[in-house]
């Protein structure tokens, strides 16, 4: 599991292992995670990629 705010990451964020907001990631297997509707106190959403997915 991710340590810290969860991000979202677009096509080419998964080639240069970047988010959404530019902060750098660790890229998860899809078939193990999915983005959550809300996060929560141990992994809050990040606020920006949040807000430029939406």
């Amino acid at each position: 599991m991710p340590a810290g705010h969860l991000h979202a990451v677009s096509g080419d964020g998964l080639v240069a292992g970047r988010a959404v907001c530019l902060a750098p990631v660790t890229l998860l297997d899809p078939a193990d995670w999915a983005w959550p509707d809300d996060g929560d106190h141990e992994w809050p959403l990040c606020w920006i990629c949040l807000a430029l997915t939406h």
